[in-house]
């Protein structure tokens, strides 16, 4: 029997962490159901040694910035599956416990933002500030209570009109989400 709470719970999570949902619907698609059959928010929702979360972030996000859409494509021939979908956010999980992802934008056929998302550990933020700050030229943006969880974003200096953003979610039953974002502006 589907632990069918862990599975909203999880979805709810994953696509709170990319974008207020307040007032949407979210659809859970049957393929995800099935997949996560008898799983725990915690195992859908895992925790992420950082090394794993910032290999994930290249290779999914940074790598695919001018095209997101190749990026979900990646996802989909490594096994993931669609979460979760609000219309204009999507949330793709692993059955094996992988970082979650999700992408967002104002039309869902053509994302602007892509980010990785894992249960906080210490050693998430620093990582991702590590990260940003080795960015040519960065220049760090106040974005702190412009948008709810933002915490820091960066603008690289090397004239590309991109984004890289953190995010933290506070959910009652895993705590602190996590998530590194980028997008194109």
């Amino acid at each position: 029997m589907i632990r069918f709470a862990a599975l909203i719970g999880a979805s709810a999570i994953a696509l709170g962490a990319c974008a207020p949902t307040g007032g949407q619907v979210v659809s859970i698609p049957e393929e995800a159901i099935v997949a996560f059959d008898g799983k725990t928010e915690e195992e859908i929702m895992t925790r992420v040694a950082p090394a794993a979360f910032i290999a994930s972030f290249e290779k999914v996000c940074e790598a695919n910035v001018d095209n997101l859409a190749g990026a979900l494509a990646l996802l989909k021939s490594d096994g993931y599956i669609l979460l979760a979908d609000s219309g204009d956010v999507t949330a793709y999980a692993h059955p094996d416990g992988k970082p979650v992802f999700g992408f967002g934008g104002r039309n869902p056929r053509k994302p602007e933002v892509c980010m990785v998302m894992s249960r906080n550990s210490a050693n998430l933020r620093s990582v991702t500030e590590a990260y940003a700050n080795k960015l040519p030229n960065v220049l760090e943006v106040p974005i702190a209570g412009l948008a709810p969880g933002a915490e820091k974003a960066w603008l690289p200096g090397d004239g590309a009109e991109t984004l890289y953003l953190t995010v933290n979610r506070t959910d009652p039953s895993l705590g602190e989400i996590f998530a590194f974002a980028i997008g194109k502006i």
